[in-house]
């Protein structure tokens, strides 16, 4: 038992810093997917008030056109 107990902790002695890479990456690549996550969040936010502002502007002209459709005088 002795000899398979001293197989395993070489073992795991070698693979310690394979491990300590990998968690290091999965950092790296978190941060890098966190990241991306916000700017495509930012970038939303400023498509959404950008079609807000067109939307206003497209329903101030439209209602404008309305109503001076309506209030042309009466031909009596």
């Amino acid at each position: 038992m002795a000899p398979d107990l001293n197989t395993l902790i070489a073992s795991v002695s070698e693979n310690v810093p394979q491990l300590e890479r990998l968690s290091r990456q999965a950092g790296a690549d978190l941060e890098r997917v966190v990241n991306h996550g916000f700017r495509l969040g930012l970038v939303l936010i400023g498509v959404l008030h950008a079609g807000a502002v067109v939307a206003g502007l497209v329903y101030r002209v439209l209602a404008e056109r309305l109503t001076s459709r309506g209030s042309l005088p009466d031909s009596r």
